[in-house]
């Protein structure tokens, strides 16, 4: 029996495989996506190979008009870029397409990216306003926002999604807008500017953490910041809006061990409840 039913799941969600033990798998077929190739092209490349597909079910990281997939997101932003590839995702009548995803269907955003998404590809659609996971960090598994004749059932037994651990949202971003690594006189100071982060997922809390480990670290500013540990020191720790991170973050200073010299490398990591963000940083090289 050939099945007409796809679950196609994005292999960066945790813990994906807990999911997976009760699939049907004589009625729907798991593909995993690769977290280092473009998912929308997975995805077209088992459509058009799979042309009697009626029903796709998408589980991955969303936020208000977005899922990632692979190394890549459907978007607002992406969407006239994927468009041509999106006309070919189904070739039968009243076809079905089930993203669970933070927040894809939230707010003006989600509401325009699915009334494109149902527009280029035909299907009816289903996605969530709300965060798609345990009920004790906010989530639930209902697809509250429809367009077209749709019933959301999703493929995953019950017991399975009860016990889930995490939801689904976007993690947060760092970014660092040094063009070249910085460098700083021996046994002197350096302020460090253009290091931000970032989070889809608006209003959650940020826990960050940082360390080097040839000096000290001293943030720009301490305003809006909880659970603050090790500031003035080589490994420090905090929790804030994206806001008040971002204040402590630009202009924060880095003071080298005496008569260090030598590559320092800032580690930088963003938990906001759900998901992870890291980066490393090469930092000053004093002179």
């Amino acid at each position: 029996m050939i099945s007409t039913s796809i679950l196609f799941i994005d292999s960066t969600v945790n813990l994906y495989s807990t999911l997976l033990a009760d699939v049907n798998s004589s009625t729907t077929e798991v593909i995993i996506l690769e977290a280092d190739k473009d998912g929308i092209e997975q995805i077209t490349a088992a459509l058009v190979e799979r042309s009697k597909t009626n029903q796709v079910h998408i589980l991955s990281h969303g936020s208000p008009g977005c899922i990632d997939l692979g190394n890549t997101q459907l978007s607002l932003e992406t969407f006239d870029r994927y468009s041509p590839q999106l006309h070919h995702w189904f070739n039968t009548q009243n076809a079905s397409l089930f993203l669970y995803g933070c927040n894809v269907a939230a707010g003006d955003a989600g509401a325009e990216f699915l009334q494109k998404l149902r527009h280029t590809t035909g299907a009816n659609l289903a996605a969530s306003t709300s965060l798609i996971g345990h009920t004790e960090l906010g989530g639930n598994w209902t697809l509250d926002y429809t367009l077209g004749a749709i019933d959301p059932q999703i493929p995953i037994a019950r017991q399975a999604l009860l016990a889930y651990p995490g939801v689904l949202t976007t993690a947060p971003t760092i970014a660092d807008t040094a063009t070249q690594t910085r460098s700083i006189a021996e046994d002197s100071p350096l302020t460090i500017t253009g290091l931000s982060i970032g989070d889809p997922d608006t209003g959650e809390t940020q826990a960050v953490t940082l360390s080097v480990a040839q000096g000290v670290l001293t943030l720009a500013s301490i305003s809006g910041l909880t659970g603050l540990t090790g500031n003035g020191t080589s490994s420090l720790s905090f929790s804030g809006s994206v806001a008040s991170v971002n204040a402590a973050l630009n202009g924060m200073s880095y003071s080298p061990a005496t008569n260090f010299s030598g590559d320092e490398s800032l580690v930088v990591t963003v938990n906001d409840g759900d998901q992870n963000a890291s980066l490393a940083v090469r930092s000053p090289s004093p002179q």
